[in-house]
C-alpha cells in the first residue's frame, strides 16, 4: 500500500495534506516528498482547562458546581490527552452516566471518565 501511495502522489499535481500521530513512522522515501510540516503541540494545562469547559455542555445537571478546582483536576487527569480524546473522554462519562439512568452529573463520574 505504501508503493502505490507514493505512486499516486508522484502522479498527483496538486497539495496533499497529510495529518499523523506517528511520524516516527514515515519512511525516508515518503519523508523526501514532504517540503514542509507542521507540529502541533498536546494541549497545555490552560488549553486543557478550555476544552473541558467548552466540552461538558453547560446544561449538564450536577449535584454541585463544577469549580475551578474541578476543572484543574480534570484537566491534571488529561494531561498527555489530545483535545479529540478530550472531547471522547467527555462524551463517554455523559453516554455512560445517561445509561446509568442517573439524572444528576458528579465530578467524580468525569474524573473516572478521564482514567
Amino acid at each position: 500500500m505504501r508503493s502505490q501511495l507514493l505512486i499516486n502522489l508522484e502522479q498527483f499535481h496538486g497539495i496533499v495534506i497529510f495529518s499523523t500521530n506517528l511520524v516516527q513512522n514515515y519512511d525516508k522515501a515518503f519523508e523526501s516528498r514532504i517540503l514542509g510540516s507542521i507540529k502541533f503541540d498536546l494541549p497545555d494545562d490552560d488549553c486543557r482547562r478550555a476544552l473541558i469547559r467548552q466540552k461538558i455542555p453547560q446544561k449538564v445537571p450536577f449535584d454541585m458546581p463544577l469549580d475551578e478546582d474541578s476543572i484543574g483536576r480534570l484537566s491534571t487527569l488529561a494531561e498527555g490527552f489530545s483535545g479529540r480524546e478530550i472531547k471522547n473522554a467527555v462524551l463517554k462519562v455523559l453516554c455512560r452516566v445517561a445509561s446509568q439512568g442517573k439524572r444528576i452529573f458528579s465530578v467524580v463520574d468525569f474524573e473516572e471518565g478521564f482514567y
